[in-house]
């Protein structure tokens, strides 16, 4: 009996933990990327922080030189290629004149990704806590 008990205690646990944590897949693409996200990977000690905002994204560099631009930004669910064609949808985000693919890693990553590009240029970005 104490075994069952046991058992079905740490289903609840298990299935609580699951029920209470938050599923970014039901937001609207703007909402997952809102907030401030840290680029990965930069060169020389810089920190490139992007503050997604409602109607705008603030792009700070920190390192020797500091600076910070506002550009628009919007995120829409089209096919990358040809967004009147309405195959092969997915997110892509336009930062005023780029844009990109929106992906996320099981990680919680967000990936921005310029396919056309040569060579393509891969974004990769952490959640700032």
């Amino acid at each position: 009996m104490k075994n069952v008990l046991k058992i079905v205690f740490g289903l609840l646990l298990f299935a609580s933990f699951f029920a209470c944590r938050g599923n970014e897949d039901s937001l609207p693409p703007g909402n997952k990327i809102q907030g401030e996200w840290i680029l990965q990977n930069t060169v020389a000690g810089r920190t490139v922080t992007y503050n997604f905002r409602a109607n705008d994204v603030v792009i700070t560099e920190s390192g020797t030189v500091t600076s910070s631009n506002t550009y628009s930004y919007s995120v829409v669910y089209e096919n990358y290629k040809d967004p009147k064609n309405q195959d092969q949808k997915q997110d892509v985000v336009y930062i005023g004149a780029n844009k990109f693919v929106l992906t996320f890693e099981g990680s919680g990553r967000m990936v921005l990704t310029n396919p056309n590009s040569t060579p393509a240029v891969k974004l990769e970005f952490e959640r700032r806590r």
